[in-house]
């Protein structure tokens, strides 16, 4: 096998979920935050802009859940009962982003531009678009050692030295020990107007 797959998109795209049922295309049924930080921003901060997301969100009347991505960050997601469309869905996301951003401007961005993003957490909301998709629960990552992108309690955060320190063999003895919390797949949330 040919070198090149380990970073193919293709590969990639085997890993990710779309953002909709196929049978309700034009609503989604989530809302995904993902928050990518610059290389030399410390995991710490992540895990700081992580708080403060949720506080926001439940501010709102949102709950949202917690993935280390296999990466270098976190995923804070709110399912959604697919009443909202894409482009709400997306405006909503904006403008929790922009909050941060006006609110910490030294830590956040919320445009792709890596040179504005220089040591700083990227809170990117464009997840939340139609042509989006995102990493799946339980996805090995294609990047050296293979880490896999883990759902978490909010109470694990603390521990966590980095978003990639699960392996497969982590997961394997994580799940024997206990099963994710089918609220995280079930607790189907609307919009607040």
């Amino acid at each position: 096998m040919e070198r090149g797959w380990w970073n193919s998109s293709r590969w990639a795209r085997l890993n990710c979920t779309p953002g909709a049922r196929v049978e309700n295309i034009d609503h989604t049924d989530r809302l995904i935050f993902d928050l990518d930080p610059a290389e030399n921003v410390p995991f710490e901060a992540v895990k700081l802009a992580a708080r403060d997301l949720k506080r926001r969100l439940e501010a709102k009347g949102l709950t949202c859940y917690l993935k280390c991505t296999g990466g270098k960050g976190l995923h804070a997601s709110v399912l959604l009962d697919e009443t909202s469309t894409w482009a709400e869905v997306k405006s909503f996301s904006a403008a929790i982003a922009g909050e941060m951003v006006q609110d910490a401007p030294d830590a956040y961005e919320a445009t792709t531009c890596k040179e504005k993003r220089q040591g700083k957490i990227l809170v990117d909301y464009f997840s939340s678009d139609y042509t989006a998709t995102a990493i799946a629960d339980f996805a090995v990552r294609a990047r050296p050692s293979g880490p896999v992108a883990v759902p978490l309690e909010w109470s694990e955060l603390g521990k966590m030295r980095a978003a990639n320190q699960f392996t497969i063999a982590d997961v394997l003895k994580r799940l024997k020990r206990k099963a994710p919390n089918p609220a995280r797949y079930d607790n189907r949330q609307r919009l607040p107007a």
